[in-house]
């Protein structure tokens, strides 16, 4: 005959600095959910206003009466649009100094110990 096999479950049981970690932990996750939130929104915005800017130099290509005008109209884009990408990854590389809080920089120190 088959043994019937009967199991309790297992109480978890922590101490208040389990419960301070805990709480530590969901605190980290959500400002590095709100960290990765600003720095996508920054992204969509600059591609936003690069749209914009590619739809206004091809209308302005349009309106162009010599070869002398189109050069300068294109060497003018192509100069603020790399000084804006530029700017753009600066201030995404800030962003994202700030998404890993340094509460995890140690950890990881201390994993690599």
């Amino acid at each position: 005959m088959a043994q019937k096999v009967t199991q309790t479950p297992a109480i978890l049981t922590t101490d208040n600095e389990g419960v301070e970690t805990a709480y530590e932990l969901i605190h980290i996750s959500s400002d590095i959910v709100a960290g990765w939130s600003k720095y996508q929104q920054e992204i969509i915005s600059f591609y936003s206003k690069r749209m914009i800017e590619d739809l206004e130099l091809q209308r302005n290509l349009m309106t162009c009466k010599s070869i002398n005008e189109i050069w300068d109209l294109q060497r003018s884009f192509f100069e603020n649009s790399s000084k804006q990408y530029s700017d753009e990854v600066q201030k995404l590389a800030k962003l994202g100094q700030h998404i890993l809080p340094t509460e995890l920089t140690g950890v990881n120190d201390q994993i690599n110990q």
